[in-house]
């Protein structure tokens, strides 16, 4: 898709109930909005915004900011947060430098990500291994 106006790309929290395999995937390419990177399902290898090449992802932008569970012994709720990828962080600068958008939002918008107060995973690991 050559992108020539507004940016079609977008973040979405999605929260899963199912856990069906390929479940955010395949929906979205059903929409017409394949995942960024997730060729399998109809996204290019490389994204084009203004007929500029973005470098490639080599992954899929998907992203477990938080999982929540309960834990198989104890029944307690386990929850945890793990921050993005620097790949996916570097991905989205790349993005903003073609759009011409100001890099200070996207280090902005993901330090709020970040300032919940939920443990790492590394931290509920230590817990409990």
């Amino acid at each position: 898709i050559d992108i020539t106006g507004p940016s079609v790309e977008g973040a979405i929290r999605a929260n899963l109930h199912t856990g069906r395999t390929h479940q955010i995937r395949v929906h979205f390419s059903a929409l017409g909005c394949p995942v960024i990177g997730d060729t399998l399902y109809g996204a290019p290898r490389q994204e084009r915004i203004d007929g500029k090449l973005l470098p490639p992802l080599e992954r899929n932008f998907l992203h477990a900011a938080r999982i929540a569970f309960a834990h198989p012994r104890t029944g307690r709720r386990i929850e945890v947060r793990a921050p993005l990828p620097a790949g996916l962080v570097a991905y989205l600068h790349s993005l903003a430098a073609a759009l011409k958008s100001d890099p200070a939002s996207i280090a902005a918008a993901l330090k709020a990500a970040a300032a919940v107060n939920t443990p790492s995973i590394d931290t509920v690991l230590r817990e409990f291994l």
